[in-house]
């Protein structure tokens, strides 16, 4: 199954950002701060994406 396309019938944003946002600028400092969490905290990749999205959604939920 394609989520994204599932998820950016909800959210068209998916479909469009990549046009638009500098995807590698993020992408690097997100693989920098899970391999930070790897590192310091010896959490193995998936553990630390897990982490990582957790605290996102979080200061998400801050921000609404």
């Amino acid at each position: 199954m394609d989520w994204n396309k599932v998820w950016s019938k909800k959210y068209p944003i998916l479909k469009e950002y990549e046009k638009t946002v500098d995807t590698i600028k993020y992408s690097k400092q997100i693989n920098n701060m899970i391999e930070d969490l790897k590192n310091e905290y010896n959490l193995n990749t998936e553990d630390a994406m897990l982490v990582l999205k957790d605290i996102l959604y979080k200061e998400y939920l801050k921000m609404k």
